[in-house]
């Protein structure tokens, strides 16, 4: 509910919203933060070491969203418990963890432990223990 006011922000933030983007990875390693629901496209992130704030939207997310919490490498809101208000996310609760994401240090930590989750050669791997 709140795309229109992201969107008319970008004229005083430097803050891009992005919608089926091409080249996802390259958007991504280009991000200061990504704020984003807990669903497939955080490991994508988390290969390309991008700082994210992850919302839980739905109850089917609750394990990605705890493996990303348990290895602090993503800040995150569980917002799917109220969703017909304000699309669940609290103004309080998402202006602590967006100051949070705000520090260097947080975002640099986020980023390196995100990085030892997901080293993108998964496929490589599928592959192997399918011919042997």
């Amino acid at each position: 509910p709140y795309l229109e006011t992201l969107k008319s922000w970008r004229s005083r933030h430097a803050l891009q919203v992005m919608q089926n983007a091409r080249d996802l990875a390259g958007q991504m390693q280009q991000c200061d933060l990504m704020i984003t629901a807990g669903g497939s496209t955080v490991w994508q992130a988390c290969c390309v070491g991008t700082p994210m704030l992850v919302l839980q939207t739905v109850d089917n997310q609750r394990l990605v969203i705890e493996t990303l919490r348990e290895s602090d490498a993503a800040l995150s809101l569980d917002v799917s418990a109220r969703p017909e208000e304000n699309a669940g996310i609290a103004e309080d609760e998402f202006a602590e963890a967006f100051s949070q994401s705000a520090d260097m240090q947080i975002r640099n930590r986020l980023s390196t432990n995100a990085l030892q989750l997901v080293d993108g050669n998964g496929a490589v791997r599928v592959t192997d223990a399918l011919e042997s």
